[in-house]
């Protein structure tokens, strides 16, 4: 996260449209609202209809909205049900857009400067990092603009939303609720320093793993004639034993990270009842069942945007690989005495070296 602005290709793509940008994370946001606005009119049609008193209806009155009879309701509801879907289609269209065009153009810049390489020069890289530049490399970077860029913003300016509607609603209670949850950052923080730290590591371990396996097959007649079958099973079950340490170490972390942030939203609200119960500051049932339910829908956006700045490291680690394959130069003096060195028919051993 430290270095996201630090990409220049992030930064020139950011540059180059930020309108555009913005209005994307503006469409998530609208179609965040509607579905919570939805939520609403559904209480709505139950406190016409049947009078039950969800509390629903005080959120709407507050934001001038009052039905006399079910034809408003079911009216509203429809424009918005049209605007949800309509919002919703815009946003995915564009977020895709956006993310596939940034990896094609990756695409096109990668297979460029490898094919403008010289064979020697080619020859001395290791070739299985090539082939996962082509799939798993591009795969996280896709995932960084859809599922940590924009989500990331979209469920942030739905949050910061709920919390304006929650001050507006009870000061006092979301005073309380904001000093709680900064207790929470500093947890959450802490485990997501554990995890980034371990997802480089990670990734290596797997490319090692890969072009061990690459390099065995290439050459699995020749470990058959040299009886070096059992050898190299031994170095692959270390190789796969580390990683799999690493893999269960990091989704011991995921899993600490999944329960506290579905913990926090029941927390809140425990933490809630137990505050009226010690000190009732006279406000009625209806306000403080409404404030609930603004509570809980921000539960869900919470753990989606917690859960992106891993995302965003898984990405930004794969885009600092490629361009920093993007920015490699062939060096013609060291290019040139290692072909003196090497036979002049290149294995295929030789270049996976």
């Amino acid at each position: 996260m430290r270095k996201f602005w630090k990409s220049n290709s992030l930064r020139k793509y950011w540059k180059s449209q930020p309108i555009r940008l913005l209005g994307y994370w503006g469409l998530g946001w609208i179609s965040s609202l509607s579905t919570f606005f939805l939520s609403l009119l559904v209480g709505a049609y139950f406190d016409l209809q049947f009078h039950s008193g969800t509390g629903k209806s005080l959120i709407l009155e507050k934001f001038g909205l009052q039905f006399s009879n079910l034809y408003q309701l079911f009216l509203v509801m429809a424009v918005l049900l049209i605007g949800k879907i309509t919002f919703q289609y815009l946003e995915r269209i564009a977020t895709n857009h956006i993310a596939d065009q940034f990896v094609a153009n990756l695409h096109f810049r990668l297979f460029k400067k490898q094919m403008n390489w010289t064979p020697d020069f080619f020859s001395e890289r290791q070739f299985s990092r090539y082939l996962l530049k082509f799939s798993g490399d591009l795969s996280p970077i896709r995932n960084l603009f859809v599922n940590g860029i924009h989500r990331g913003a979209r469920d942030l300016l739905f949050i910061s939303t709920g919390i304006c509607l929650l001050l507006w609603i009870s000061p006092y209670w979301t005073i309380w609720v904001l000093g709680t949850v900064a207790l929470f950052i500093p947890i959450f923080y802490w485990i997501d320093s554990r995890q980034i730290r371990i997802i480089p590591e990670k990734r290596n371990l797997k490319n090692n793993l890969f072009q061990f396996v690459t390099n065995s097959f290439l050459n699995h007649r020749e470990i058959h004639s040299q009886l070096k079958i059992q050898k190299t099973v031994r170095r692959f079950t270390q190789k796969n034993k580390a990683l799999l340490a690493l893999n269960l170490t990091y989704h011991r972390w995921e899993s600490l990270r999944h329960a506290l942030g579905n913990g926090i939203s029941p927390l809140l609200i425990f933490f809630i009842l137990v505050l009226i119960s010690i000190h009732w500051n006279q406000e009625s049932s209806g306000t403080l069942l409404a404030y609930f339910l603004v509570l809980n829908s921000l539960g869900a956006p919470l753990r989606n945007l917690l859960k992106s700045p891993e995302i965003i490291e898984k990405g930004m680690i794969s885009l600092r690989k490629i361009e920093q394959t993007l920015k490699t130069k062939p060096n013609p003096t060291l290019s040139e005495s290692k072909s003196k060195r090497q036979e002049p028919t290149l294995s295929i051993q030789a270049g996976l070296q």
